[in-house]
């Protein structure tokens, strides 16, 4: 769900919307300004409400910026949007880690064992995603739009995959 707006959004600013490489560039430094402000902010929120509940906010808050990307042309909104955005790439890694702590707590070997396990998994999809989405890119004839909706859908599966998932954990410890 990342992969669009970090490999792909410069270019939909630039040729998507015919803006060019300058108005591109200046989205791209609102981008990084998110990066900036997402792990604080991330960590704050974690560290206020808990690691599960600022994860879910936080997913939601993604798929409606990625999904909003396909609704406006106004360079304001998009602005505002890029900002969300990119807060999320760095962001998720300090909330990660609290999510680990908090699933684990105390165990810091098995912390560890989990953390490495997470960021193989996840820099593997990241390099699956950059390329299937390069692929889905080139056989749309260069549809931005159609690649930031399939972003917030990932985004919104792995939203509804962390609140159901544990009732069939649940459901599975109450049956053995």
């Amino acid at each position: 769900g990342l992969v669009p707006a970090m490999v792909f959004f410069v270019d939909f600013i630039a040729r998507g919307l015919g803006a060019g490489a300058h108005q591109g560039s200046l989205f791209w430094i609102v981008y990084g300004v998110g990066a900036i402000v997402g792990p604080p902010l991330y960590g704050l929120l974690s560290d206020r409400i808990g690691a599960r509940p600022t994860m879910r906010y936080i997913l939601l808050a993604q798929a409606l910026a990625v999904a909003g990307v396909c609704m406006t042309d106004n360079h304001l909104w998009l602005a505002l949007l890029t900002l969300a955005i990119g807060a999320f790439p760095p962001g998720i890694v300090p909330l990660m880690l609290a999510r680990v702590r908090e699933t684990m707590p105390g165990d810091a070997e098995r912390q560890n064992v989990i953390w490495s396990r997470i960021t193989i998994t996840f820099a593997a999809f990241q390099a699956l995603a950059g390329y299937a989405y390069s692929a889905i890119f080139n056989s749309s004839g260069g549809n931005h739009r159609l690649l930031f909706m399939i972003g917030a859908a990932a985004i919104t599966v792995a939203l509804v995959a962390d609140i159901v998932l544990p009732w069939f954990a649940r459901d599975r410890n109450t049956t053995q």
